[in-house]
């Protein structure tokens, strides 16, 4: 069975489902837009899944039986759904596997902010555009602008710049997702500037506001990036798929 929910049910909803880093991403919609307008909202998948959207952004947290899951698969065109991301071990019928990549967890307690300041939502997202990666996906800069200015006014999200010696930002880390309990990170170093650390300094900044504020940093990335992330004390969590509806 699949059930729309209305924003009463976001405490319980978070309370289930806020410590994971694909629930967290299922409640970003309606945690920083509720479910009254046409690009946030979140269903229920039986009792044990949840799928929410965010702008044309579709993730399912938890776990679904095949008989939720073949509910789904005929559920998710009817709602505009053309990619969804899920847990890598989730089976949906008549779906084609996409891409995936790794969930890494951080494992320290803290780290520095020094050098950094707070990421204003156009610089983010100007940082976040200006360098591609195969497990970020950016339609319209536009758009992600437009979004991160808005969560990060109403409290819901939040970001670290680090810049280079002349002032130009040069990486970021930014949470796409927060709830009480975790916070999922995208971090972005413009090419002209890698090799000098400043993705480790934004991202150890994000780590100790995080950590801070009693919340676990987590991601979703390439295992291309594993060496990076392993240097900045984030380990093996969790496996993650896009699939084509």
């Amino acid at each position: 069975m699949i059930a729309w929910q209305p924003d009463a049910a976001l405490p319980k909803l978070t309370a289930q489902f806020g410590g994971d880093p694909f629930g967290a991403l299922a409640l970003a919609g309606i945690t920083g837009y509720g479910t009254g307008c046409a690009y946030a909202g979140a269903w229920r998948v039986g009792g044990s899944a949840l799928l929410g959207r965010l702008n044309g952004t579709f993730t399912l947290a938890g776990t679904a039986g095949a008989a939720d899951c073949a509910a789904l698969a005929d559920f998710l065109p009817m709602i505009g759904c053309g990619v969804l991301r899920a847990p890598a071990g989730m089976s949906l019928p008549g779906v084609r596997y996409r891409r995936g990549g790794d969930v890494l967890r951080y494992a320290g307690t803290g780290g520095e902010a020094s050098g950094t300041e707070a990421a204003d939502a156009r610089t983010a997202a100007a940082i976040l555009a200006d360098s591609p990666s195969p497990w970020i996906t950016i339609a319209s800069p536009d758009a992600l602008y437009v979004d991160l200015s808005h969560r990060m006014r109403h409290g819901c999200i939040r970001g670290r710049v680090a810049c280079a010696p002349d002032g130009t930002p040069a990486a970021c880390a930014v949470t796409l997702a927060e709830t009480d309990r975790a916070g999922v990170l995208a971090v972005a170093c413009r090419p002209d500037f890698r090799g000098h650390g400043y993705a480790s300094q934004a991202l150890r900044a994000m780590c100790g506001a995080l950590c801070g504020a009693g919340k676990v940093p987590m991601l979703m990335s390439g295992a291309e990036m594993g060496a990076f992330y392993g240097k900045n004390r984030f380990v093996a969590f969790d496996k993650w798929a896009e699939w084509e509806v």
